[in-house]
């Protein structure tokens, strides 16, 4: 079975903290989604842009092994 992950984040995320745990999980062989309110490309403080894949009304926590809150 594929273990999820979901990262949930919003505009002005430090990078760093987005990038790493999403390739790392990658690497891990997890599946990962990335939540944002209103599902809408965000920027991350050095300039990054973030692209969603869920909405974060649309996630179900049944449906995921774990959670990353990147500052």
């Amino acid at each position: 079975m594929t273990k999820k992950a979901v990262i949930l984040t919003g505009k002005l995320v430090q990078d760093h903290e987005y990038i790493y745990p999403y390739y790392r999980l990658q690497e891990a062989e997890f599946e990962v989604d990335v939540a944002v309110r209103g599902k809408q490309t965000v920027q991350g403080i050095i300039g990054m842009k973030i692209v969603p894949t869920k909405d974060i009304p649309e996630l179900k926590v049944e449906d995921y092994d774990l959670l990353v809150l990147p500052g």
